[in-house]
């Protein structure tokens, strides 16, 4: 595979041309922070704006995950312009974020706190209105609450990808706007086959799995038996 040469924060690497700028800097050593990007950093919407860096030649700051390297490119990740961007991205999907982290199935899986306490983000910087919020619990296996969601796409591309099915879209515009079925409809009152790979990589606590552990832990205390089997998704 061909080599390009490239610079991060003033040092000299060799990296397989194709990459972007997050893969190529992860592959040197180097930690950007994102939230949209996934699967090995390959998957991406740039939505985010999380993963902001400078490119010297570049109009402006540059999002890392879908920007391509070439021969002689020099990225800086550590600018007091891409480290003030990067913080100010995370302080804004915390103004309209659900806060009652000890209550969510997330708490420490959670990417959205790790990554602000990476980039330092203070939460109540901003502070206005929130989104309208929908709470889906109809559906047997997901449940869905849009305060905790953060507009990453991930669940978007994982729906297209995983199974073809694609049930999943942004709807609504501007600070209207959520993932969701089409015309903001319930799991339960889509195709969705309730497979749960939308859940695996979403960040937060947009989603999860609706949970019947206090009917098995009821099952043994009433002396039956509790046969479980898991989905062939699985």
């Amino acid at each position: 595979m061909a080599l390009v040469n490239i610079k991060i924060n003033g040092q000299s690497y060799q990296v397989e041309a194709g990459l972007t700028v997050l893969q190529a800097a992860k592959k040197c050593g180097y930690l950007i922070p994102t939230l949209c990007s996934f699967k090995d950093d390959g998957c991406s919407k740039a939505s985010c704006r999380v993963c902001l860096v400078e490119v010297v030649g570049a109009r402006g700051l540059v999002a890392s995950c879908v920007y391509p390297i070439n021969e002689g490119i020099e990225i800086i990740t550590n600018s007091q312009k891409a480290v003030e961007a990067r913080r100010a991205s995370v302080e804004l999907i915390l103004s309209d974020h659900q806060k009652n982290c000890l209550q969510c199935l997330k708490q420490d899986k959670c990417e959205l706190l790790e990554v602000s306490k990476i980039v330092g983000a203070r939460d109540l910087k901003y502070i206005g209105p929130s989104s309208p919020n929908t709470v889906d619990e109809l559906a047997p296996g997901l449940m869905r609450n849009t305060a905790k969601c953060i507009l990453c796409g991930r669940c978007i591309e994982t729906c297209k990808k995983a199974h073809g099915i694609a049930i999943l879209g942004f709807e609504n515009r501007g600070f209207n706007t959520k993932v969701a079925p089409v015309e903001n409809r319930s799991f339960a009152q889509s195709p969705c086959l309730q497979c749960g790979q939308c859940v695996n990589v979403c960040p937060t606590g947009a989603l999860y799995e609706n949970e019947e552990i206090s009917k098995v832990d009821a099952a043994f205390k009433a002396g039956k038996k509790v046969i479980v089997q898991t989905a062939p998704a699985v």
